[in-house]
């Protein structure tokens, strides 16, 4: 795997809607190679942790919207408290509980 590049961040949804007030705090590291790597994102909302609906990350060596396929997308929903994943080819979301789930994976 090549080194990956952090291109895109549909970032996050407030339980409100208003987007605007979550942001991104940190992500490290912001690139990675090999074929396996964890990442570290840290995000805030201006109204509270609560107020944030899900957390999302989309990895590519170029983005390309509509081919989900060469990407890596996850996010988490603080709803479900699940960590969800693409599949392989971009059709299909994988999930896990988070912290007590088995550990989720695809070969983007």
């Amino acid at each position: 795997m090549g080194r990956l590049g952090l291109l895109a961040l549909a970032c996050c949804a407030s339980m409100d809607g208003q987007t605007g007030a979550v942001q991104l705090v940190s992500l490290t590291p912001p690139g990675g190679s090999g074929g396996s790597q964890t990442f570290d994102l840290t995000v805030s909302d201006t109204n509270g942790a609560a107020d944030i609906a899900s957390v999302g990350i989309y990895f590519a060596a170029s983005f390309n919207g509509g081919r989900p396929a060469d990407a890596c997308l996850a996010y988490y929903d603080t709803g479900t408290n699940r960590i969800l994943l693409s599949d392989d080819a971009g059709i299909k979301w994988i999930s896990s509980p988070l912290g007590n789930g088995p550990a989720l994976a695809n070969h983007q």
